[in-house]
C-alpha cells in the first residue's frame, strides 16, 4: 500500500493517543481481475515476484533465519 492517513485511521477505529500508528494492512477478499483497467489486470494477472524470507527476517543480529 502506498500509505494511510493516521488521523483518519485513528478517528475511524477510536485508536487512544497514546498508541501509536506504524503499518496497516489491508484484508479482504480478491475481486475480478475483468473489473480493473487495462493496466491494472495486467499487473494484477502477472507472475508475483517475491524476496526470500531471508532476506529481511533474522533471528539474531545480521544473522538471517534459517527457515
Amino acid at each position: 500500500m502506498a500509505g494511510f492517513d493516521k488521523e483518519k485511521a485513528r478517528t475511524s477505529l477510536e485508536i487512544p493517543e497514546a498508541f501509536d500508528l506504524g503499518a496497516v494492512w489491508a484484508l479482504g477478499y480478491l475481486g475480478d481481475p475483468e473489473a480493473l483497467p487495462a493496466p491494472m489486470q495486467e499487473m494484477e494477472l502477472a507472475p508475483r515476484k517475491r524476496n526470500p524470507l531471508s532476506d529481511f527476517v533474522f533471528e539474531a543480529w545480521q544473522k538471517p533465519a534459517t527457515l
